[in-house]
């Protein structure tokens, strides 16, 4: 959303492109058809070979599903583990994506067993992807395979989609006797097919001097929306967003369809375009008792970074792990040695896991970044120092050894209980010379939990509350602790964004949808003059972007003035 008027000396430079997440759309390509091989030839047919212990016959057939196909005969007692038909080359796939193939297994002798049929890669290093099996039926038919959810079945690379060999692969699944599995119509499918291009947009800078502004954002239905995700980015530029935990796990986990992936893919590269950064949010309570669960979103997280390899523009920059042990009552209980037992199991199964995983898979500058409850340091929790890794120390400092970024979840609506109860991890992250975000929350929570959700209380203005309350947080702090603090990271964005005022007015301080006198008493109390840089708090104040507050910054308040609940419109000029 570009901006003119008194505010447009702060506003950065406009990028003028659009942003597409793939390359643009192909057309669908034919791999292999057979129709150019001669019936009754056996090794190569047409650029492909087959390989199988069991192995009787091959060949090219007229009888294909659409003219000539390919055949591949087995004797099952003598095959250990199946039978493949391979491309003779690689084929670059990358902006594909699925391959389709025609298929059926035909009973020939004493067959009995269920037939099932996979789609795989060949890549250097003897390292195989491969897809989830089909069950084959005795005529023809279409299966479809998804590039984007294959996994690795042998060797150790990673998956790239531009270097391997198709080959496809009929496994054995109690069979026994003979049978012919018949092939036609290779297909690799376009993967351009309707996604949209977005606006990245002019960040307004974090409020109250801090670094970081982020919230947590679960996507549900936007990326099936090109208004909807262009929301989502205006609201961060008006709010100072710059980092987003977005929880798009119907859209890259196993339900979501190629349209949607690369509508994704479209909002995190205008994200980055937008200098903000965006994490995967991903967890359950019982994670650390299933390192293999998290083994299985990475790879499905990465195989959505693979679908465009070498362009890690529209790759996710961290794994947000949103794993609240503490709350399954089925492990989270009796005494604190046994919780701390928990907790090891939570570094062990959940970040350590994580992070051996993303090295080994080709991405190490993915970070890894966790939510964590503002109350493992109160009683029936983790009060204590405990021994992980031959080393002794609180979990706040044991969890900051193992990954790159941390949002405390500081749920309550007071500066003074918001720095009660997150000055102890302050000081923690302080001495490891750490930054930390704090959470707040906008998300209406039931009245049996009172003093948690800034919606519970405050209603109509829970924004306008949110933000003086966090301002007066700020100045409650010490130095040491006020460096150890990142910002704030706000739960969540629907709600956040029924409440923000849309547009809002540059020099509202308060946010309560007017200029009036007690933004004037807030923006007069950090004038200092021309040429003295401000900092903090102060810094909302800058009203022109030259970093300093001056009469020049009292031109704009004076233009953008409403006067006390004048409400609507925004004076022209003044919105943001």
């Amino acid at each position: 959303m570009e901006q003119s008027g008194p505010q447009a000396g702060w506003r950065a430079a406009w990028i003028g492109i659009l942003l597409v997440a793939m390359a643009p759309a192909r057309a669908d390509s034919v791999l292999a058809d057979f129709n150019s091989a001669t019936v009754g030839s056996c090794n190569p047919r047409a650029g492909w070979s087959a390989f199988g212990a069991g192995t009787t016959d091959r060949g090219v057939t007229a009888d294909g599903s659409i003219g000539r196909g390919a055949y591949h005969t087995i004797d099952w007692a003598s095959s250990t583990w199946g039978i493949g038909d391979i491309a003779v080359q690689a084929v670059d796939l990358s902006g594909f994506a699925t391959v389709r193939v025609d298929a059926r297994m035909v009973g020939l002798s004493g067959h009995t067993g269920t037939p099932r049929l996979r789609f795989a890669l060949d890549l250097p290093g003897d390292t195989e992807f491969s897809s989830a099996s089909v069950t084959l039926g005795s005529t023809y038919a279409t299966y479809e395979f998804d590039l984007a959810t294959l996994t690795r079945t042998a060797g150790s690379g990673s998956l790239d989609l531009t270097s391997g060999t198709p080959k496809l692969i009929a496994d054995k699944n109690g069979q026994a006797g003979t049978a012919r599995l018949d092939f036609d119509e290779i297909v690799a499918v376009s993967g351009g097919g309707g996604g949209y291009t977005l606006m990245p947009v002019t960040l307004r800078p974090p409020p109250d001097g801090d670094a970081v502004r982020a919230m947590w954002f679960y996507a549900g239905s936007t990326f099936e929306s090109q208004s909807a995700s262009q929301a989502v980015l205006d609201f961060c530029a008006r709010e100072g967003v710059n980092r987003v935990y977005c929880d798009a796990y119907g859209v890259w986990g196993s339900a979501g369809n190629e349209e949607e992936k690369t509508n994704l893919r479209t909002f995190i590269a205008a994200c980055h375009a937008s200098g903000i950064r965006i994490e995967a949010l991903v967890g359950e309570a019982n994670w650390p008792f299933h390192p293999e669960i998290v083994v299985l979103r990475l790879s499905q997280i990465l195989a959505l970074h693979a679908a465009t390899p070498g362009d890690a523009a529209d790759d996710y920059d961290a794994i947000h792990f949103d794993v609240e042990f503490w709350t399954d009552a089925s492990t989270w209980s009796g005494t604190e040695s046994q919780r701390q037992q928990v907790a090891r199991k939570y570094f062990d199964d959940v970040l350590a896991e994580a992070r051996e995983y993303l090295d080994e898979n080709g991405a190490p500058g993915v970070d890894i970044a966790v939510d964590l409850s503002t109350h493992l340091d109160q009683p029936d929790m983790l009060p204590s120092a405990f021994t992980y890794n031959g080393v002794t120390q609180y979990f706040l400092e044991h969890t900051l050894d193992l990954v790159d970024d941390v949002a405390l979840m500081s749920y309550y609506d007071m500066a003074g209980t918001i720095a009660t109860v997150a000055g102890p991890e302050l000081d923690l992250a302080a001495g490891k010379n750490r930054r930390i975000q704090l959470g707040a929350d906008i998300y209406y929570v039931p009245p049996e939990h009172p003093n948690n959700s800034f919606a519970d209380d405050y209603e109509p203005t829970p924004n306008s509350v949110m933000t003086k309350t966090l301002e007066e947080f700020h100045v409650r702090l010490s130095a040491p602790r006020l460096a150890a603090l990142d910002g704030f990271s706000v739960f969540e964005y629907e709600s956040w964004a029924s409440y923000a005022l849309d547009p809002g007015n540059i020099a509202d301080w308060d946010g309560d949808g007017d200029v009036g006198l007690s933004d004037y008493t807030s923006w007069v109390a950090h004038m200092a003059g021309p040429g003295i840089e401000v900092q903090g708090v102060a810094r909302d104040a800058d009203l022109t972007g030259d970093g300093n507050v001056d009469l020049a910054d009292w031109a704009v308040l004076a233009v953008c003035f409403t006067g006390e609940d004048a409400g609507d419109p925004v004076p022209p000029g003044c919105e943001r």
